[in-house]
């Protein structure tokens, strides 16, 4: 059987399906792009389709968390759609870092502590996640640590240069 590795050695971040890793892929990349209207809920169908051929595809299920709760305006309503699919990713691969990455979105603004705590785990298991660091600056701002807000973006746009919400984020401070 083939055997596609996600991030790291851990089974639950692999899928032997071929067109799951696919559809996971596309759904990565719109939910990374978030320029095009509409791009976040063809990535949600993607990561959606993902899961209907490998329901047991735990980088599927985080990040169908995340781009759900992107596409929602209340806060209440992203907790209630995206925390299902983070805690199933969790279950499946508990060292995952879209999990916590996911949670550290999801805190930013009713709970920027928490958002910390969550993207630096994130950040642990994988230093090169743009998008917790981006989620990290955005809870330092929140708890008016705007210093160390701008040194992670700092660290986002060398590690990502062509990430547009890192310079976007950056003039914002």
């Amino acid at each position: 059987k083939l055997q596609l590795a996600v991030a790291g050695d851990q089974a639950a971040s692999r899928t032997t399906s071929v067109s799951a890793y696919d559809a996971y892929l596309q759904g990565r990349e719109l939910l990374h792009r978030r320029k095009r209207v509409g791009s976040m809920d063809e990535a949600i169908e993607h990561f959606r389709r993902s899961l209907r051929l490998d329901g047991l595809f735990a980088p599927a299920h985080a990040l169908l968390g995340i781009a759900s709760a992107m596409s929602t305006p209340s806060v209440q309503e992203a907790r209630w759609k995206a925390t299902p699919h983070l805690e199933r990713a969790q279950e499946l691969d508990p060292d995952l870092p879209e999990v916590y990455g996911g949670y550290a979105l999801l805190d930013t603004y009713e709970n920027p502590e928490s958002a910390v705590i969550n993207a630096r785990k994130a950040l642990s298991l994988n230093p090169n996640y743009a998008d917790a660091l981006n989620w990290l600056s955005m809870a330092l701002q929140n708890l008016g640590r705007f210093g160390e807000a701008e040194d992670v973006l700092k660290r986002m746009m060398a590690i990502d240069p062509m990430r547009p919400m890192a310079f976007y984020n950056h003039v914002g401070l």
